[in-house]
């Protein structure tokens, strides 16, 4: 059952990708290509925002759910190796010509939560952003996590926005939405309680958990996808030790 899933939301992002690639990327910044890589400049300074410094000689950085490299593009002199993993074969083409002049930066087509092409403590940084919220699957996620925590080094920072929810009664609307939806589209995601959420994080392994609604920003470009208040976004560090 899961494996069909994973491949109808595979075929949904490439058709989307044949469709109109920056839209379904970027749906506030997608009308010129200008305008799409700022857009990666201003969400990649926000991603990285209140994180410790990294080394651009040595850290890498992951991405899951990279698209075209639209953020890795952005963060390429900020780290020694870049890379990202997508379920969309079509992205992952797409993404390895319009990166060409960045060597660095390794795109990877995957099926989803599946990291095992990196080794166990390589990366110094994974993150995810709007990507989560497309997954309509708590577990499927919860294993993304659970990944992530392999890969990293120790000490590393996993951070990742997804989607949260207020009341009972949002709830079972997003429950039936994802029964109803969640195989016909890939727009429909889970919506987390926060304290299961944060639990979930424990779980897989991280010890330091922080949620937060936004992340601030100290670039005032006008671009970005925004920060939606059903967005929450988690940073979770993995043991030192």
């Amino acid at each position: 059952m899961v494996d069909g899933r994973v491949r109808g939301m595979a075929a949904k992002w490439d058709e989307a990708a044949r469709k109109n690639i920056f839209y379904y990327i970027a749906t506030t910044a997608w009308k010129s290509e200008e305008e799409f890589i700022n857009s990666g400049i201003y969400d990649a300074e926000k991603i990285l925002s209140g994180l410790p410094p990294f080394n651009p000689s040595v850290d890498s950085v992951l991405e899951i759910g990279c698209g075209i490299g639209r953020l890795l593009r952005a963060m390429n002199d900020r780290f020694a190796a870049l890379y990202g993993v997508d379920i969309s074969s079509e992205m992952i083409e797409y993404g390895r010509d319009w990166l060409r002049g960045y060597p660095k930066v390794q795109l990877v087509e995957t099926t989803i939560n599946d990291l095992s092409m990196f080794k166990a403590n390589q990366i110094s940084f994974v993150y995810s952003y709007i990507t989560f919220q497309h997954i309509p699957s708590r577990n499927l996620i919860t294993k993304y996590i659970a990944e992530a925590q392999r890969v990293l080094k120790p000490g590393g920072y996993f951070r990742f926005q997804t989607l949260w929810i207020r009341s009972s009664i949002e709830l079972l609307k997003n429950r039936l939405a994802v029964f109803l939806n969640g195989r016909k589209d890939c727009f429909t995601g889970y919506f987390w309680r926060i304290a299961t959420l944060e639990k979930t994080i424990r779980a897989c392994g991280f010890k330091e958990v922080d949620i937060q609604m936004k992340l601030e920003c100290k670039s005032d470009a006008p671009y970005g996808v925004g920060q939606p208040e059903s967005h929450v976004w988690c940073t979770a560090r993995k043991s030192p030790d």
